[in-house]
């Protein structure tokens, strides 16, 4: 995006297209967008040539949209949109939209929004306790909790709002369709059109036909009053060997009447459960089982007869439930986990069982992040690398950060690309000796610590201790814990923030944005919890070189990195490499 005219956007289209590839439509242009159409959690998300200023909850810039599909009650609307000025909700699409300087704190602000629209957070308790902030810095859960929260409370509410979403007017401005009225002020009378049954002519006399009548609906109508329902029948013209068939389907046949006299009994006695394993409810009469739980359901209104079945294989569950969706019966009631109801990359939602989740043929989760992959498909192939050493499945990005772990820093790169070919290409023989030999004592995140000592020279007559210097090599961040629990030495020592103020547990937050770093015309990896604290470091860096100095550098090392120390505890808490 060279035309863009503002810098910010220009350099985060980059990372977007990292993240969700090619854009769905773009214009090059001042003023320009780009926009992507997602699958999953996000609906889309927008990048504009813009550059909004925003001091809530620190002074930053807006220019990034995300959008989620989400239902928000009428009742809830004012205070979702009190948590931000960044925050909007298009009653019309159902689609409730953050804007910020980055997708990490869309994450908190939405999943804010989520919370309170669903009663489980007040506005009230997140400006008391500066919630919005801790949210955005990932002080309060990680990134991965958020984003698995995110995507369970999105499912629930798709599922119960399902009508809702569908409606073709905001719930807080009107609560139906406009009617236009005539000029009498009478308003137009609408015709509904019914299908009408198909009916065969014999004689002059109406003839329906039972098979394509719906007797179990009829049974309905049939239970509350037989001498009306009788009635109803001739009225409408139904011949007498018609209602006769009725009346013995009702009597005689494996119907609802049927099955309904056999197990009346123990229908009224049954209270909440869950039957084995690939076990009927009627034992091994598949087809009765459901037409038994299908009469169950239509006359009780708790609990109902709830089927879970597996999309990969044959297994499956019967479940009494007093909860409609079944993944909320199973977790909530009986914290079963046999079954798995996930949703891949791609969007997909799957039911799958303990064995098929298991399964690498069926279905692949990433160890670190927990996302599903379907085997064999293109995303997968782009995403998913299996690990040389545990045979793990991994994302390309839990992947990298995991090598950095045990991997020096200038072989990382060639350690993922021989991975991701090991994991595909099975002529490939994975290089071990490429990586055994390099000398793991030699850490690029160790520096030498001066350590004063004193060595006693004094004579009978007295006088002064000699100072002597010796060095010793000390790990960045060594013994510093971040807001994970985590050493501050993980990862290469670029786990903690340098600019953000330690929590009240002397925890340093944790880091999840990497941007570049520009310092007297030389570039650095920097490591921040978010992206307006990188935002004010490099901005300081370009405008006030020695301030920055004196504020963070502790010092550079023979191979250039430079060592950064937090800014409030002036402790070396990472390590910023030089970008070649």
């Amino acid at each position: 995006m060279n035309h863009w005219y503002h810098k910010e956007p220009r350099e985060y289209y980059k990372r977007c297209v990292e993240m969700f590839g090619k854009p769905t439509a773009e214009s090059n242009k001042k003023g320009g967008f780009a926009f992507w159409k997602t699958k999953g959690l996000f609906h889309e998300h927008i990048l504009r040539d813009e550059y909004v200023k925003h001091c809530v909850p620190r002074p930053h810039y807006d220019y990034f949209y995300s959008s989620i599909k989400y239902h928000v009650p009428k009742t809830k609307v004012m205070d979702v949109l009190k948590i931000s000025g960044s925050l909007n909700y298009d009653g019309l699409k159902k689609l409730l939209t953050a804007r910020c300087g980055g997708i990490g704190a869309n994450y908190a602000t939405i999943y804010l929004a989520m919370m309170v629209s669903d009663g489980k957070m007040t506005i009230e308790e997140i400006k008391k306790n500066d919630i919005y902030p801790k949210m955005i810095s990932n002080e309060l859960m990680t990134r991965r909790e958020m984003v698995k929260k995110m995507k369970e409370m999105k499912k629930k509410n798709n599922k119960k709002y399902k009508k809702a979403l569908k409606e073709p007017f905001a719930s807080y401005a009107y609560n139906k369709c406009y009617t236009r009225k005539m000029r009498g002020g009478k308003k137009k009378k609408t015709r509904k059109i019914v299908k009408k049954k198909t009916i065969k002519k014999r004689g002059g006399t109406r003839v329906k036909s039972l098979q394509k009548y719906a007797i179990d609906s009829m049974y309905q109508m049939y239970k509350k009053n037989p001498k009306e329902f009788y009635k109803i029948l001739k009225e409408q013209n139904y011949p007498d060997n018609i209602i006769k068939q009725i009346n013995e389907r009702f009597n005689l046949n494996l119907s609802a009447s049927s099955i309904q006299k056999m197990y009346e009994k123990k229908i009224k006695k049954e209270e909440e459960k869950k039957l084995a394993i690939n076990t009927e409810i009627i034992p091994d009469k598949s087809n009765d089982s459901e037409n038994y739980a299908e009469i169950w359901n239509s006359n009780h209104e708790k609990p109902k007869w709830i089927k879970v079945e597996c999309d990969e294989c044959s297994n499956f569950q019967w479940f009494l439930s007093n909860e409609s969706l079944w993944p909320v019966y199973i977790y909530n009631r009986f914290g079963c986990e046999y079954w798995n109801d996930i949703e891949t990359h791609s969007g997909k939602d799957l039911v799958l069982c303990d064995n098929c989740i298991h399964d690498s043929d069926v279905i692949i989760s990433c160890k670190g992040c927990g996302e599903y992959y379907e085997p064999h498909s293109e995303q997968t192939m782009d995403n998913v690398i299996q690990d040389p050493e545990s045979n793990d499945f991994y994302c390309e990005n839990c992947f990298e950060e995991k090598a950095r772990e045990t991997i020096p820093y200038n072989l990382i790169g060639d350690y993922v690309r021989d991975s991701y070919r090991a994991s595909y290409d099975d002529t490939f023989t994975f290089p071990w000796e490429k990586y055994e030999n390099e000398d793991s004592d030699s850490d690029d995140s160790e520096y030498e610590q001066p350590i004063i000592s004193y060595q006693d020279t004094r004579d009978l007559r007295g006088g002064k201790k000699n100072k002597t210097i010796k060095l010793r090599k000390v790990k960045i961040g060594k013994g510093l814990k971040n807001t994970r629990n985590e050493d501050c030495s993980k990862r290469d020592s670029t786990s903690c923030c340098p600019h953000m103020q330690p929590d009240e547990k002397g925890r340093y937050r944790a880091t999840n944005e990497k941007s570049i770093l520009h310092y007297k015309g030389k570039k650095y990896e920097l490591h921040t919890c978010c992206l307006m604290c990188s935002d004010a470091m490099r901005a300081l860096s370009k405008q006030d070189p020695e301030k920055f100095a004196s504020t963070y550098i502790v010092s550079f090392m023979k191979n250039g990195n430079m060592i950064a120390k937090n800014a409030h505890t002036k402790k070396p808490v990472q390590l910023l490499k030089l970008v070649q």
